[in-house]
């Protein structure tokens, strides 16, 4: 497995992005009715779910499965109710409940709302109908992992091969940028070599330079619960689901100070190794 990650300059950027009969109005509206009573995958699942499963569940994501067509649903539908309503998938941990109530909304919030919820067990129970194949969503295009405008990229030193075994392995992978000057990050993103067992990745800086001297001939050293650095700073944090980072602030990485990558991978009990 290995990983690379890229910084973007800063840039300033700008995005450019009827009328109806009463007869075709009142026919969009009984229309409207019966799939809300009805759910269908075409109408209501298919865009519910590419919006909060595909990003895992999709040919070379994290998730061990993929979730794109109608097939993949219908066969796992009635698993996957179970898990919507336990709130297990979309993992998403800050959900109001009796012990909590969420006040305000996070972002990138992949959770399901009660109603989504409803519906997609309703759809399950009706027997997980296709609908009217012509109202489906166009398939999800994940397009390119990396940035197109870039200007640098750092990659690990060498592959890191994930052992089996159910256990979670979280190693710093220590990295020099080469900086002569100070940098100011702009956005910034992470390709992980292999999706299935890459979990998140969080970039430190290391301002006292110590974290080459505690890899070992693999190029990496076991740190859990933190880099073990003397005043780190978090300079980067990735997780599968998560869109490109381009803010309106940037980061500035003093001179060779962006050294130590904290890399956590999640393993599963696979009958084989899995290497990159």
């Amino acid at each position: 497995m290995s990983s690379r990650f890229s910084f973007g300059a800063l840039a300033a950027s700008a995005a450019a992005m009827l009328v109806v009969s009463l007869g075709a109005s009142a026919c969009s509206s009984s229309s409207s009715d019966d799939e809300a009573d009805n759910p269908t995958f075409a109408q209501t699942i298919e865009p519910l779910v590419q919006d909060k499963c595909q990003k895992c569940h999709r040919a070379g994501g994290i998730a061990p499965f993929s979730l794109e067509s109608y097939e993949d649903w219908k066969r796992m539908g009635g698993v996957a109710k179970l898990k919507v309503q336990a709130r297990e998938m979309p993992p998403w941990g800050a959900f109001s409940d009796e012990k909590c109530k969420i006040e305000h909304k996070f972002k990138d919030d992949i959770s399901m709302t009660d109603d989504q919820i409803a519906k997609f067990a309703k759809w399950v129970d009706n027997g997980m109908p296709m609908g009217d194949e012509s109202k489906r969503p166009q398939r999800l295009n994940f397009g390119a992992t990396g940035l197109l405008d870039k200007t640098n990229t750092f990659a690990m030193s060498k592959a890191f091969e994930v052992q089996g075994g159910g256990k979670d392995d979280i190693r710093c992978f220590p990295l020099d940028p080469g900086f002569t000057t100070d940098q100011w990050i702009g956005a910034s993103n992470v390709v992980p070599g292999e999706p299935a067992v890459v979990h998140h990745v969080i970039v430190f800086v290391d301002p006292k330079g110590t974290a080459v001297a505690k890899a070992g001939p693999d190029g990496s050293y076991p740190c859990f619960g933190g880099p073990q650095l003397e005043q780190p700073s978090l300079l980067v944090a990735w997780a599968p689901t998560m869109a490109k980072r381009r803010g309106s602030r940037c980061r500035r990485a003093p001179t060779s100070s962006c050294r130590c990558t904290t890399t956590r991978t999640r393993t599963r009990s696979w009958t084989r190794r899995r290497s990159s």
